[in-house]
């Protein structure tokens, strides 16, 4: 993931599942901002797709602009955009 929004550092999402919020104790891709979640969201792969599942988090996850509901998958593809908060990112 490449920040977007100047805000945040790139970062590679493996191992998959990959967990994305600002509490380092408990994720694997920290983005210390305050409209991140400790948890935000998750990556994952299945049957060989990459999806993102937001972790019910207080300012929400943007794919391509849309929102998306708490706990519902969302498959990802090179290019989308992901907006955590405030907080953007684009899949390499």
């Amino acid at each position: 993931l490449t920040p977007v929004s100047g805000i945040g550092a790139s970062f590679s999402i493996a191992p998959l599942p990959y967990i994305i919020g600002k509490n380092p104790e408990q994720v694997n891709g920290v983005v210390n901002h305050e409209s991140v979640s400790r948890i935000h969201g998750k990556l994952y792969r299945d049957v060989g797709k990459l999806y993102y599942m937001d972790q019910d988090s207080t300012n929400g996850t943007y794919i391509n602009g849309c929102r998306l509901p708490a706990y519902e998958e969302c498959e990802i593809k090179s290019g989308d955009s992901l907006q955590f908060g405030t907080v953007e990112y684009q899949l390499n």
